[in-house]
């Protein structure tokens, strides 16, 4: 999703993994927002969310906002969930990564609550949208842990898991709905990142190489 004044973004591996900063530059320039500050977390499955000012060091979170016009906001993602986030009206940008710890956390939820009581948004203007993840045509965990399935059954609904599967996707967009976002304004990606090869897959190969979702705005 692109607006007049906001670009969201998610690198495939032709860009290279994203845990190189030179990746990161030549996938700016290759979309046409180079100057940006690229700014990161150093993510650690949590629910902690950090407001970006004019001087920001990386810091321990899971969710970045911020109304600086110079930031990119990165988050590195390999099977969890990039969640990128804006106000059309108060221009306001945002990451999230969500993986099983951060969604069982509703990081989600937490992010959207920053929008309106701290930068003051309406809720109607908030836009979301979710990138590649594991789908839940891929995610079994419950022949690793039961507690897995116990917890999603009931704390979000049995509809949630499929045999031995868990749907990461589908709890996000039951928790965006819950505080208020409008159906109308989630955009997913729908796209499984063990299934289709476009993406690096933490499951799947190196563990070690990370794909980007990335916000910024365009003036």
């Amino acid at each position: 999703m692109n607006t007049d004044f906001v670009k969201m973004l998610f690198s495939t591996k032709k860009y290279g993994d994203m845990n190189y900063p030179n990746n990161m530059e030549d996938f700016l320039i290759n979309n046409k927002i180079e100057n940006k500050e690229i700014i990161l977390m150093s993510q650690v499955h949590g629910d902690k969310i950090i407001v970006v000012g004019d001087k920001y060091e990386r810091q321990e979170c899971d969710g970045l906002i911020t109304k600086r016009k110079d930031a990119a906001l990165f988050v590195l993602v390999a099977d969890c969930f990039p969640i990128l986030f804006f106000d059309s009206t108060k221009e306001i940008i945002a990451v999230v990564h969500a993986g099983r710890d951060g969604t069982f956390k509703n990081i989600s939820g937490k992010m959207i609550k920053k929008f309106v009581f701290e930068f003051g948004s309406n809720i109607d203007n908030i836009f979301v949208e979710i990138g590649p993840g594991v789908g839940a045509c891929c995610y079994e965990v419950c022949s690793e842990n039961y507690m897995y399935c116990n917890y999603v059954r009931d704390n979000f609904g049995e509809e949630f898991i499929l045999g031995k599967n868990i749907d990461l996707l589908g709890i996000n967009k039951k928790q965006l709905l819950e505080i208020g976002i409008l159906e109308k304004n989630i955009t997913i990606q729908n796209l499984c990142t063990i299934c289709d090869d476009s993406y690096f897959s933490f499951r799947k190969g190196s563990k070690k190489e990370r794909f980007a979702g990335v916000i910024t705005f365009t003036r």
